[in-house]
C-alpha cells in the first residue's frame, strides 16, 4: 500500500497544474449551498480528484461542450469538489466514487449520477432532473420489475438498479434487490458467479455498513447457510458462507474455520478452491507464514503473466502523460504483488521459491524500483536474508541515490540481518 500511496501522490502532483474548466465557479460549497437554498436555481456539483482519469476526460470534453456550458449558465451554477482537498465536504455529500455529479435545488439534493458522462448523456440527465424524472425515480420504478418484455431477466440491469437505489439512498429497496440477486442471479446467468462473489459482495458490504437492516438481513442469511452446512456439506454453500462473512464484517469466523482445518487433508480441496479469499484475509491479518505455506508459485506467476499480457494488449487511452501515469500505477501494483508474495514465501521458509519469484519480477521489470520494493517489504518483517543486500548493490550501480533513501534502507536492512543472527 505504501507503493500505491506514493504513486497516488505523484499522480496528484502531476495533475496539480490542471484547473477545472471555466464552467465551474470558484464559489465554496458552503456559500453555494447557502445561496441555492433561496435563489430557486440549480446547483450542480462535480465530485472529482486529480488522479481520476474519467474526471479529466470529462473536463476535456463534456464540461467544455457549448450546450453543457450554456445549460449551466441558464439554470444556475456549477462547482467542483476535490475529494482530497475537501474531504469534509466529500463526506457531507457522500461522494464515494469519481466522477459524481449532484444537482441541488432549494438547498436539497434532487439527484446524482456517477461515472463518465458524455455531453449528450449529461444534458439528457439535466433535462430529466428538471422535468422531475430523476435517476432515483427511474430506479424506484424499475425496482421489483425483474422480468423483461421478452420474459427474461437481465441480470446486469438488476445490478444497475440495485446500485442506483443505493446511490439514491433508497436502502430498503436496494436491500430487496441485492437479496433477490444473491438468491436468484446464478439461476438466470451462471456466468455472473464471479461478480456475485466479488463486486456485488463488496456492494452488499457497503450497504450493510450504511443500513442496519441490511446488516441484519445479510447476517441472518449467513447464519442460515452455516446451519445448512452442518446438515449437508456443499462447497457452493461454504463459499457463500465465506463471502457473507466478508459482507457482514465477520472475517474472524472465516479465519477461525481456516485455523481449525488448515492441517486437515480432508479440508484441503475446499481451502484450495477458495484460496484467493483466504489469501486476502491472511494478508490483511499479516499472517504471512500461513499465506506462504500454501501458495502455488507456478499458479501465481501464470496469473501475473496473464494480467500483464492483458494490460499490454489494451489499446492506449488518454494522452501520452496519462498513459505514462497509468503504466506507472500498474507497474507499482505488479511490484507490490511480487514483493508481498516474496515475503510470504520467506515467512513460510520457502527461500528457494522466494528467490525464484524475485528473479521473475526482475525479468519483467529490471529496474531500481523493483529491487527496492523487494527489500522494503521484508526489511522490518524479520524475513530479510543476506542476499537482499545484492538488490541494493545493484540499485546503487544502476541509478544514483539522490535522496539518500536507499542509504537509510540499507541501514535498516543491516540492522534486520544483525537481529536475525542473535
Amino acid at each position: 500500500m505504501r507503493l500505491l500511496a506514493a504513486v497516488s501522490l505523484s499522480l496528484a502532483l502531476s495533475f496539480a497544474a490542471f484547473a477545472s474548466p471555466p464552467v465551474f465557479s470558484k464559489t465554496s460549497y458552503a456559500d453555494a449551498i447557502k445561496t441555492n437554498a433561496t435563489d430557486g436555481k440549480l446547483l450542480i456539483i462535480k465530485g472529482t480528484a486529480v488522479w481520476c482519469g474519467p474526471c479529466k476526460q470529462m473536463d476535456k470534453t463534456t464540461w467544455v461542450d457549448e450546450k453543457v456550458v450554456q445549460f449551466v449558465k441558464d439554470n444556475g451554477v456549477a462547482i467542483a469538489v476535490d475529494v482530497d482537498d475537501q474531504p469534509d465536504v466529500a463526506k457531507t455529500l457522500s461522494i464515494e466514487a469519481m466522477p459524481t455529479m449532484i444537482i441541488f435545488k432549494d438547498g436539497k439534493e434532487l439527484d446524482r449520477t456517477v461515472g463518465f458522462q458524455s455531453a449528450d448523456k449529461l444534458l439528457g440527465w439535466f433535462d430529466n432532473v428538471k422535468a422531475g424524472k430523476t435517476n432515483a425515480a427511474i430506479m424506484r420504478e424499475k425496482a421489483g420489475k425483474r422480468v423483461g418484455p421478452d420474459g427474461k431477466v437481465n441480470i446486469q440491469e438488476r445490478l444497475e438498479v440495485a446500485r442506483g437505489l443505493t446511490q439514491a439512498r433508497d436502502f430498503d429497496k436496494a436491500l430487496e434487490e441485492y437479496v433477490w440477486l444473491w438468491n436468484n442471479m446464478l439461476e438466470h446467468e451462471f456466468a455472473y458467479v464471479g461478480v456475485r462473489g466479488s463486486f456485488m459482495a463488496s456492494e452488499m458490504e457497503e450497504l450493510a455498513k450504511r443500513h442496519e437492516p441490511a446488516m441484519k438481513t445479510f447476517t441472518d442469511m449467513r447464519d442460515t447457510l452455516a446451519a445448512s452446512l452442518k446438515e449437508k456439506k456443499s462447497f457452493q454453500k461454504f463459499d457463500d458462507w465465506v463471502v457473507l462473512n466478508q459482507v457482514v464484517g465477520d472475517t474472524a469466523a472465516t479465519l477461525a474455520w481456516f485455523d481449525r482445518v488448515k492441517n486437515d487433508p480432508a479440508a484441503k480441496t475446499w481451502v484450495d478452491r477458495s484460496w484467493f479469499r483466504f489469501e486476502q484475509l491472511l494478508e490483511a491479518e499479516g499472517r504471512w507464514a500461513d499465506m506462504g505455506s500454501r501458495l502455488n508459485v507456478k499458479q501465481f506467476l501464470a496469473m501475473q503473466k496473464m494480467e500483464r499480457n492483458t494490460l499490454n494488449a489494451m489499446p492506449p487511452r488518454g494522452d501520452a502523460q496519462q498513459q505514462a501515469m497509468m503504466r506507472e500505477v500498474h507497474d507499482n501494483r505488479f511490484r507490490e504483488s511480487f514483493a508481498k508474495t516474496h515475503m510470504a514465501l520467506l515467512a513460510a521458509d520457502r527461500e528457494a521459491d522466494a528467490q525464484e519469484l524475485a528473479d521473475e519480477l526482475l525479468k519483467e521489470l529490471d529496474d531500481t524500483e523493483s529491487r527496492v520494493s523487494l527489500v522494503t517489504m521484508v526489511v522490518d518483517s524479520g524475513y530479510a536474508k543476506p542476499w537482499h543486500t545484492t538488490f541494493l548493490d545493484d540499485a546503487d550501480t544502476n541509478s544514483p541515490d539522490t535522496t539518500n533513501e536507499r542509504i537509510e534502507l540499507r541501514r535498516r536492512l543491516e540492522r534486520a540481518l544483525a537481529a536475525t543472527k542473535k
